[in-house]
């Protein structure tokens, strides 16, 4: 087996998330992803004899930090993240090395608002869910 055989692996310090335009230095996670119902076709035996492909829902969500939030908020219409219309986030990996990729999470909603803060916590942090229309994979 050789090494190496794909170079540098992806890590998230090789990640460039951009949100409304500008990106963000304050994330400490993004999710994202997308799935297809997918319906078995039965006729004659036990087998499907074909499959039915119906809609693709996507969803996404990101951890930011609270000086994030705020600058989110401020932003925003009215300052409520909800008043904020559509809008796409991309999702850059761009190791050292290696050609970039991109994800662009496509027609992006807040859903959410939240606060919250724990004793012992060095950095408060938000999870903004997202209601997401589709996602344009490695661009």
């Amino acid at each position: 087996m050789t090494p190496l055989v794909n170079g540098q692996a992806y890590a998230y310090a090789d990640i460039v998330v951009t949100v409304l335009g500008s990106p963000i230095a304050g994330i400490s996670s993004i999710s994202y992803s997308d799935a297809q119902e997918v319906t078995e076709n039965y006729g004659a035996g036990r087998f499907p004899v074909s499959r039915g492909l119906g809609k693709i829902e996507s969803e996404a969500s990101m951890t930011i930090d609270r000086a994030e939030l705020n600058a989110l908020i401020i932003a925003a219409p009215f300052k409520r993240l909800q008043n904020i219309g559509e809008f796409d986030i991309t999702v850059s990996y761009v190791p050292l090395g290696s050609a970039p990729v991109t994800d662009i999470i496509k027609n992006c909603r807040f859903k959410n608002t939240p606060s919250g803060a724990s004793e012992g916590d060095s950095n408060v942090i938000a999870e903004l869910e997202l209601a997401v229309s589709h996602i344009d994979w490695a661009q």
